[in-house]
Parts: structure tokens; sequence; C-alpha cells
């Protein structure tokens, strides 16, 4: 389960849940985008993760809604690969 504090009310769900009703606000939550994500009973807001087959079903739903999220989150990688690919020593 899955508690996400939204307007000051805290909502429980399964992963499966969030990722049919509000797939774009699990993946910004996963992303690190809001801290919306909360434990109960303290409330105290965390990133969560997925496991790796689950994070590919929520980034279909979420392509489907706003891609560009997805396709922000590639670029990202995309520039941190280069990045460590150049601070690499060659020999």
């Amino acid at each position: 389960m899955l508690h996400m504090q939204i307007h000051r009310h805290v909502l429980t769900k399964s992963v499966d849940e969030w990722i049919a009703l509000e797939p774009v606000l699990l993946y910004q939550a996963i992303m690190g985008e809001n801290k919306c994500c909360v434990l109960i009973p303290s409330k105290v807001s965390y990133t969560p993760s997925l496991q790796l087959t689950v994070l590919k079903r929520l980034e279909q739903q979420v392509r489907k809604i706003r891609p560009e999220l997805v396709l922000a989150k590639e670029i990202r990688k995309a520039m941190r690969m280069s990045k460590n690919s150049r601070l690499k020593p060659k020999f």
C-alpha cells in the first residue's frame, strides 16, 4: 500500500490502483518531482521506488497521458551517461 497526501488528505491505494487511477502523480513522486508520499502515522514524506517491471508499466501509462515526463527522464539519463563516459580515463 502506498499513502499519498493530497490537499492535506492522505489517500491509501495499492501501487496497481495508483498506476490505474493516478499514474502521473505516482510517476512524479517516483522521480522526486513532488513529495506527496508519506509514512503512516507520522506523515513524514519520502520518495518511493518501484521494481523495474512495475516502473516500466507505470511509464507506459504515463506516456499515454504526459509523454514529456518520460522523455525528460530519458534525456537526464542520457546526459548522465554521457558525462560519466567523459570522466572515465581512457587507456
